[in-house]
């Protein structure tokens, strides 16, 4: 279905039976016709300029089987019905090269029906591998005319289905090609659809249309010069809204970017664009409510509103902000509940801001989807890229397939097409949106005809975030799916509740590379602890020092952890954190401890006085902690309750201590927010107590007293009596006495 240049003989190995044909045709016109005379152009041994090859109606579907629809919910300027007996093809060739262009063919070639879905994106792409069945049409080009620089020749080819070689039903490649002599100059490969039979199981098909941008607000609330690209007239946003406004009812899915919503919801009170220097500064201006920036976001987002309000199908939603769920929930539990939020609060504020309930039991995920972030997402079906799965081939038959969380979760996926979103992620053909449209088209077709007999197939067309069709593709696509037998639009939900789901579970490519910058996942866990700490220390309503409340800071956080933001290592997301931090501080400001550093106890209890002074921001609430190493007890505890500070105001907190012995002591002190998680003022005061307090007293005299008491005892003991001594008589004989 692509568009080829120019390609000789030697070049294209396939297709040899038509190249032979061709230099049949080529020796048998070289001897009928005269030597021509000079002419200026370019003859067939010259180099050629390059053609434009346009297709710009075809009728794509046709058979017995093509239903009859109602065509008045069709846009006349795109849809040209033809009629059920007769493939209607218009070409235009154009000569953009600067020399005269002639002795061109068009030459149409039907192709057998593929027989698989990778042998149709092949045809489409690089054109079939096989002969061609039938030669359409072989016609000069302006019976052989030059072609002037810049100038378009059209053809019209109209062949009755009577005289074409169908063979059964399926999907036909058609080779559309311009040659000259037996070079072909352009090619473009397209397909169309023959229904035999009318259709009585039609696919179950979701089309999701999806209308979002990445978060445009940068740091302190302001927004790059330019950034609202996207949504200017003509642009990728507002043709994707404008396909939706000129139609009634469209049966799509649409996928809207919440973060888009609320920059526009911003931007349209007015707003401080940033313009950047190619020296790197940068400067800013204020854009007022009433100037064409501003006009056209509050003009966008009501056009959101009212799409919104006219489709028959409820809008889907993913992570808020398009958060990397799956990096968040690798670095710990702060992150992971922050990554679940994320998950949670796409839907919910989708709801908020079309004024319209999401679809709650879908959830669109992104391909970075793992088994464990299912656990963190909402909703009872998932909607999977193809490049989230790892194991499905293409060739299923259904979307539906089991899936499960780490835990056990069960969920339904609808796995998008693998070949459609290939087509719907690819750049244009070149050969025009008839062209675009029609391969996509032709890919439901063949989906269909897999399994032609089977009930509850379904399909999902699942485009890029990023999808920028044409606006004539776009109308085009819409208005072939809609007219399209084998296709039934309609909701996940429906799909869900009504598909036959695969028998093999989903399984996801459960990557290991997803991951934060190490340094910034630690700086975006702590802020967001700051933050919450902040929430506690101001008082109700509060803004912060730059006018943004915590809430609305919460969500920059929030909006840092968008894919987007995460790429070239996180350096927009680094800002983001980093203006929150810078934010947080400045709103905690300063608290100094005024009451000096030292203190004298009299008696072994008393109080120890602190007193703050809130010398830079504004109203705050704080606690007042205290610590020892021992020496000091506190009967009343260590901890102070919730103090509120007003700037440059003083307030004085005392505490109850008893001291165990004499000396002096080191206390430290610690002002924190009231959750005790940030530290505004750490500083130490010496305590000196000169008493012996109560409990040395008591032992000392306890001492005494047992020390008295002893002494009482050993005076009241008796003495233990004397024994005389009795000396012997003397001895006569030693005396000189005789007897």
């Amino acid at each position: 279905m692509t568009q080829r240049g120019r390609r000789g003989p030697a070049a294209a190995p396939r297709r040899h039976g038509r190249r032979a044909w061709l230099a049949t045709f080529g020796l048998l016109a070289a001897l009928a016709l005269p030597a021509p005379a000079p002419a200026t152009a370019q003859s067939a041994t010259e180099p050629v300029s390059d053609l434009q090859v346009t297709v710009s109606e075809l009728t794509g579907v046709l058979g017995p089987g093509t239903a009859v629809v109602d065509t008045s919910r069709l846009d006349p300027r795109t849809h040209a019905p033809g009629t059920e007996d007769e493939l209607l093809l218009r070409v235009l060739v154009e000569n953009t090269g600067d020399q005269p262009l002639d002795q061109l063919r068009l030459i149409v070639e039907l192709h057998a029906p593929v027989r698989s879905r990778g042998q149709l994106h092949d045809a489409l792409g690089d054109g079939p591998d096989t002969e061609p069945q039938q030669v359409l049409h072989d016609e000069p080009i302006r019976s052989g005319d030059a072609i002037a620089p810049d100038a378009i020749a059209g053809v019209q080819v109209a062949v009755e289905v009577d005289d074409v070689d169908w063979d059964g039903g399926g999907v036909y490649p058609l080779g559309i090609a311009v040659a000259r002599g037996t070079d072909v100059l352009a090619e473009v490969h397209t397909a169309v659809v023959w229904l035999p039979q009318p259709v009585t199981d039609p696919l179950l098909t979701s089309l999701v249309w999806p209308v979002g941008d990445r978060p445009w607000q940068g740091a302190n609330g302001t927004y790059e010069e330019g950034v609202d690209r996207a949504i200017e007239p003509g642009e990728r946003l507002d043709v994707l809204l404008a396909t939706l406004e000129r139609r009634t009812d469209p049966p799509v899915v649409l996928a809207p970017s919440v973060a888009l919503a609320e920059d526009l919801r911003d931007r349209a009170d007015g707003f401080t664009a940033v313009t950047r220097r190619p020296d790197g500064s940068s400067e800013t201006r204020l854009v007022d409510p009433e100037d064409p920036p501003a006009q056209l976001a509050r003009e966008t987002l009501h056009r959101l509103r009212d799409v919104s309000r006219g489709l028959p199908f409820a809008p889907v939603a993913g992570a808020y902000a398009d958060a990397d769920v799956t990096a968040l929930s690798r670095h710990g539990t702060e992150l992971t509940a922050l990554g679940a939020e994320a998950a949670v609060e796409g839907r919910r504020r989708l709801a908020l801001q079309l004024d319209r309930a999401s679809d709650a039991a879908t959830y669109l995920a992104d391909e970075r989807l793992t088994p464990e972030v299912l656990d963190l997402v909402p909703g009872d079906q998932v909607l999977v890229p193809t490049s989230a799965v790892a194991d499905r081939t293409g060739e299923e038959v259904t979307a539906l397939a089991p899936l499960r969380s780490n835990s056990g979760r069960l969920f339904t996926a609808i796995v998008a097409d693998r070949q459609i979103g290939a087509w719907l992620a690819s750049p244009p053909s070149g050969a025009g949106p008839v062209v675009d449209a029609q391969r996509i088209l032709a890919e439901t077709a063949q989906a269909w005809f897999q399994a032609p007999g089977a009930t509850g197939r379904s399909l999902l067309l699942l485009p890029p975030d990023d999808w920028a069709p044409s606006a004539e593709t776009a109308e085009r696509l819409l208005d072939a799916l809609e007219t399209a037998p084998w296709a039934q639009l309609t909701s996940p939900g429906h799909q869900a509740a009504l598909g036959r789901q695969a028998a093999t579970p989903v399984r996801l490519h459960g990557t290991t590379a997803v991951s934060l910058d190490p340094a910034l996942a630690a700086s975006l866990s702590e802020t967001v602890a700051e933050l919450s700490a902040l929430e506690t220390a101001l008082p109700d309503d509060a803004d912060t020092a730059d006018g943004r409340t915590p809430s609305e800071l919460h969500d920059v956080l929030l909006r840092s952890t968008s894919a987007t933001n995460l790429d070239n290592g996180g350096t927009a997301g680094e800002a983001l954190v980093r203006d929150v931090r810078r934010t947080i501080e400045e709103t905690f400001g300063d608290v100094v401890v005024a009451s000096g550093s030292r203190v004298t106890l009299t008696s072994d209890t008393g109080q120890i006085p602190v007193t703050l002074q809130r010398t830079r921001g504004g109203p705050i609430a704080v606690r007042v902690e205290v610590a020892s190493q021992g020496r000091l007890v506190w009967p009343d505890g260590q901890r102070s309750e919730v103090i509120e500070l007003t700037e440059g105001a003083a307030q004085t907190v005392s505490f109850a201590t008893r001291a165990l012995s004499t000396g002096t002591f080191s206390v430290a002190v610690r002002v924190t927010d009231p959750t005790g998680t940030h530290t505004l003022e750490r500083t130490t005061l010496s305590v000196r107590s000169a008493a012996i307090s109560g409990p040395a007293l008591a032992a000392t005299g306890g001492a005494v007293l047992l020390l008295l008491l002893a002494g009482a005892l050993r005076r009241r003991r008796p003495r233990p009596p004397r024994l005389a001594v009795v000396e012997p008589p003397p001895d006569p004989v030693k005396h000189g006495e005789r007897t």
